[in-house]
């Protein structure tokens, strides 16, 4: 049986551009069975451009305006909360998609794993005019699936580029949702979905484009990109060990609410993210105790543990030993 996927759309003041990106829907191969839209007090026109479409769309589309100002990664929950698919779709209102993107999706869950939680495709970043720069991930060429918690604690993909399990927003609760404290707006979305995903199951991610991220003034996503990568002193690690304590908190408060399957997937995600963040605390004070004695006793303590072995997100690498040890005895 093919799987059924909704769209989940979030505007606000979106009149500019919607209308490209309303037609790429109605141009998709393989049609998703709805598109709940959530507007977050539009005062364009952008309510008679989706209604306008409506009265045509190939699909059923359901349009509610919110009461109150709920910011892009609230509103894309709620609106996914309305969807009936088997997958959801995020759908940002200012891109255009290639019209095969659901025949991709289509397929790649039929002949994924039993456990694919989530799909994420390339994108072009472009200009306001459309006009097509570079590639948004930089992802190997063709297809790629990462097992569960194959990816670092903190990997994740813009919103418009994910399709995943309805169930990861249905089933688990998300009203504590948990983002990078560095982001502009907490709770996003679309790490949240893919800490989810990333947790109880394995994710598939392709190089291929599937759609054009248009960048313009009024844009709301993606302005934090250059905010994201971590310095390389041990106040660093602190923050980072912070973050991951509270993913792991909050992980744990989910499996509460759940069934007995994901609830062990999702306690044995916080165990593991919650012992990395206790990793990183003892390295950021192999920088910052102020004892060379002590700084050394934390890095031997992590060469004890295994932190140094291998070369994952989840462990630091045989190179970054020799970095702390230079820069436990100041020599770095």
């Amino acid at each position: 049986m093919k799987p059924t996927i909704s769209v989940a759309m979030t505007t606000y003041n979106g009149a500019a551009y919607i209308g490209e990106q309303l037609e790429s829907l109605a141009c998709q191969t393989v049609p998703p069975i709805e598109m709940q839209i959530g507007d977050d007090g539009s005062t364009d026109e952008t309510e008679a451009i989706v209604k306008s479409f409506a009265r045509t769309a190939p699909f059923p589309v359901t349009y509610v305006r919110n009461s109150e100002r709920l910011f892009f990664g609230e509103n894309s929950i709620r609106t996914a909360l309305r969807c009936s698919g088997d997958w959801i779709s995020f759908c940002d209102q200012d891109d255009v998609w290639d019209p095969r993107k659901f025949e991709w999706a289509t397929d790649a869950i039929c002949q994924g794993p039993p456990d694919l939680n989530l799909l994420v495709h390339n994108a072009f970043l472009t200009d306001e005019k459309l006009k097509p720069g570079k590639l948004l991930y930089d992802y190997p060429a063709g297809e790629t699936v990462t097992g569960r918690l194959d990816l670092p604690p903190e990997w994740y993909s813009w919103g418009f580029t994910q399709i995943f399990r309805a169930s990861l927003v249905r089933d688990i609760p998300s009203a504590r949702r948990v983002s990078f404290p560095w982001h502009e707006h907490r709770n996003a979305h679309d790490v949240w979905i893919a800490l989810l995903a990333n947790s109880t199951g394995s994710v598939l991610r392709t190089n291929q484009s599937l759609a054009l991220f248009r960048r313009h003034a009024g844009v709301v996503s993606g302005q934090v990109m250059g905010q994201l990568s971590l310095a390389r002193e041990g106040s660093a690690y602190a923050q980072r060990a912070t973050y991951l304590r509270d993913v792991a908190a909050t992980l744990k408060q989910c499996a509460e609410s759940v069934d007995r399957g994901t609830a062990i997937l999702l306690s044995d995600a916080a165990a593991r993210i919650g012992h990395f963040a206790e990793q990183l605390d003892e390295r950021a004070l192999a920088y910052s105790d102020p004892k060379l004695a002590r700084r050394l006793s934390h890095i031997g303590s992590l060469v004890e543990q295994g932190a140094y072995v291998g070369s994952s997100r989840w462990r630091f690498g045989t190179a970054r030993l020799l970095k702390d040890l230079l820069c436990a005895t100041r020599l770095l």
